[in-house]
């Protein structure tokens, strides 16, 4: 009996201190994407370039040797100048995702999750990362900003014109 007593003291002390412990200090881990991708036109390739370990290390390929890349933080978008088209890059796998078709002469901005297009009469177009399709000719004008114009989203999303 004297046993099972010093036991269930002990188990009870135990869970005792393990309850009020205010636990240890921990490190606050932000990960962060801190890659760029860059470009070989020559190749057609797009790179991910991983700055915290100095290497190249992943590469989709464009299709085209006229392309460039659009990149905001972890989205990344290949713009295509031979097809006029402007896909999302899966960033884990590697990979393009669809194609939204956009003319060579609209310019096109990305920032945080929001992309924006002006075409060359000035009609601008406004879209999400995850529905890009709304940049297109297809899709809604939001303002006309005049010919010539041009659009620049910031890094917070919004956007100027």
């Amino acid at each position: 009996m004297t046993v099972l007593l010093v036991v269930v003291l002990l188990v009870a002390t135990l869970v005792t201190l393990a309850v009020r412990h205010d636990g240890r200090p921990t490190a606050d881990v932000r990960l962060h994407d801190d890659s760029v991708w860059v470009v070989n036109s020559d190749r057609g390739l797009a790179g991910r370039v991983n700055h915290t370990i100095g290497e190249l290390d992943g590469s989709v390929r464009s299709g085209s040797q006229r392309f460039d890349v659009l990149q905001s933080g972890g989205v990344v978008f290949v713009r295509s100048e031979s097809d006029s088209t402007l896909s999302r890059v899966d960033t884990a796998a590697l990979e393009l995702g669809d194609k939204t078709q956009v003319p060579v002469s609209t310019q096109v901005s990305l920032g945080a999750e929001t992309l924006a297009s002006v075409d060359e009469a000035g009609a601008v177009r406004l879209a999400s990362v995850d529905s890009p399709s709304g940049i297109g000719e297809g899709g809604e004008v939001v303002a006309e900003a005049g010919r010539d114009s041009r659009v620049v989203v910031g890094t917070d999303g919004s956007v100027q014109v």
